[in-house]
């Protein structure tokens, strides 16, 4: 993917800036500004800088395709609309991948488990990792102890007021990186769900997911799950080297951020509205 930060941003940010705001927001702790430009000379810009461009869809694929399920079902109910029906039409947030403000933030597990799975985790977790018995941690320790670890791929377990480090040497397949996120479904979560012989534990079921470790920690110490599980967060580069290779993310692989508001902008999908 080209980077088109400098050949856009900082040479029409400008320009765009000194159209008054339609809106402005609190996000996440930051400001959020919304212009609409009806400059055609910089909305050309903008169309040529993305023309050749491809997509990532990091973040909402399940709406993508969902909007695509909905367009189907409108072109069928309003035939005789017209090929700028809005419908037909994707809406989107288009961030530059470069971005160096761009972060991809860990997603925690919390792991409700059965007494079979309980039994096998000391089993399940040697098979593949090196263990190392911790002391206390604070929640903002959680990071700084996996980052001294970012030559191997590393976890925190924390379960019955005890904290474990898990780690493994970093690999790869087929040439391409392989992530944590990876390493923990396929050499720890799985194989925990598999000892429950009952056939009843499932991700759906077994697994829930947080973002804040405090939360995690106290969600524990309140006996709603019997482990946390602390990771990295995914690095950008990969995610864009395996999406461009074909390769399909394990679930709650990359939480993007900073995220926009919900409802700054809305869509309208009536037949009569068209785009452009």
């Amino acid at each position: 993917m080209k980077n088109t930060h400098h050949t856009f941003t900082r040479r029409n940010f400008l320009r765009l800036a000194a159209i008054t705001p339609l809106a402005t927001a609190l996000g996440n702790g930051f400001d959020e500004t919304l212009w609409r430009s009806d400059d055609p000379a910089l909305n050309l810009t903008i169309t040529e800088a993305l023309r050749r461009q491809k997509i990532l869809i990091a973040d909402g694929h399940h709406r993508y395709e969902t909007m695509l399920a909905l367009r189907d079902m409108l072109r069928a109910e309003y035939p005789d609309a017209p090929a700028t029906a809005s419908f037909n039409y994707a809406f989107m947030l288009l961030v530059d991948l470069h971005d160096p403000g761009l972060l991809v933030l860990p997603t925690y597990r919390l792991l409700s488990l059965t007494p079979q799975m309980r039994e096998a985790f000391p089993r399940v977790a040697g098979a593949h990792f090196q263990l190392e018995h911790l002391g206390n941690l604070r929640p903002e320790q959680v990071n700084e102890t996996l980052l001294r670890h970012g030559d191997e791929h590393a976890f925190l377990c924390y379960a019955d007021n005890t904290y474990q480090l898990l780690t493994s040497p970093k690999t790869e397949k087929d040439g391409l990186p392989v992530l944590d996120v990876q390493v923990l479904q396929e050499q720890l979560i799985a194989p925990l769900l598999a000892a429950d012989s009952t056939s009843a534990a499932t991700v759906e079921r077994n697994v829930r997911y947080t973002h804040d470790a405090a939360d995690a920690m106290a969600a524990i110490d309140r006996d709603e799950a019997q482990a946390a599980i602390f990771l990295r967060g995914t690095p950008v580069p990969d995610v864009l080297t395996l999406a461009a290779a074909g390769i399909r993310l394990p679930q709650k692989s990359t939480y993007f951020y900073p995220k926009v508001p919900t409802g700054l902008v809305m869509y309208n999908l009536q037949p009569e509205v068209t785009a452009g």
